[in-house]
């Protein structure tokens, strides 16, 4: 099923809701899922940027997109839509993404970067990471070292002055 918004400056659905730029809309963007944990646009029938939460059940997609969405190139992964949900944890990198072969950008919502280095093999140029959190700062320099694709990581100021300390003390 494909939807066509056309105008639109936002998806709104609950308490939460999810920018979408017009002009992705008008140059042939389309909605290819969408429910109250998993957000999917694609371009040309092809999916592109996926919004998803940790424990999104990947049953829900439809047969023909259960393939497909491994082909997107931009993942914002958040613990939930709902702009009510206070976080009070930090939920672990998921072990789905590591199967998003593709995948170029990763922005990561309140998440807990322990596990991060299962993406290293991935081919990730862009990283955003907001509200994260972290046990052993070394090994997280150690990690980012690994990204060889990796291009930037934008990041909020806490996790930017862990990641400077680190690097200067162990490059």
């Amino acid at each position: 099923m494909t939807n066509k918004l056309y105008g639109a400056k936002s998806i709104i659905k609950g308490s939460g809701f999810i920018n979408l730029d017009a002009d992705f809309i008008a140059s042939g963007g389309e909605l290819l899922f969408i429910d109250k944990d998993c957000f999917l646009t694609g371009l040309n029938g092809s999916p592109s940027t996926l919004f998803i939460v940790p424990d999104f059940n990947f049953e829900r997609l439809p047969a023909k997109l259960s393939q497909e969405i491994y082909k997107v190139k931009k993942i914002i992964l958040q613990e939930s839509f709902s702009v009510s949900l206070k976080q009070d944890h930090f939920y672990a990198v998921p072990d789905w993404l590591p199967n998003f072969k593709e995948i170029e950008y990763v922005d990561l919502r309140g998440a807990c970067l322990d596990n991060l280095d299962i993406l290293a093999m991935l081919p990730i140029k862009h990283f955003a990471f907001s509200n994260t959190a972290h046990t052993n700062i070394e090994k997280l320099v150690e990690v980012f070292v690994a990204f060889k694709n990796l291009v930037d990581v934008n990041c909020d100021e806490l996790l930017y002055k862990d990641l400077m300390d680190g690097f200067e003390k162990n490059l």
